[in-house]
């Protein structure tokens, strides 16, 4: 199965939606399940696959592997407290980021 473009709302929810897709792998009797994330959908690949023991492969391909570090290093402490007054930011791909992603976000590390 493949999942491409698709909008979370945090990086929780698609951690939670990595984990049930392999669920639905597993109660329809796939054995040899890998992940594939790139960018965002990296973070979620790993995050996803540190809760899996039985995961045969783990590809990554440019992943976001820490938010917080991300942001206040690229963007500034400035932009951050900006963006939280705010609520939103304005984003590559034309959609809004809300602040509430990044505090999600925060509590993740893929270094770890």
């Amino acid at each position: 199965l493949e999942f491409r473009r698709v909008l979370f709302r945090s990086v929780t929810d698609a951690i939670d939606d990595v984990l049930s897709t392999v669920d639905y792998l597993k109660a329809n009797g796939y054995t040899k399940i890998g992940l594939f994330g790139s960018g965002f959908g990296g973070m979620a690949a790993i995050c996803a696959a540190a809760r899996l023991s039985d995961l045969r492969l783990l590809v990554l391909r440019s992943p976001v592997v820490n938010y917080e570090e991300k942001y206040r290093d690229v963007e500034g402490q400035e932009f951050l407290e900006y963006w939280k007054k705010k609520g939103v930011r304005p984003h590559e791909n034309s959609s809004h980021l809300r602040h509430v992603f990044y505090e999600d976000a925060t509590q993740y590390n893929g270094y770890e």
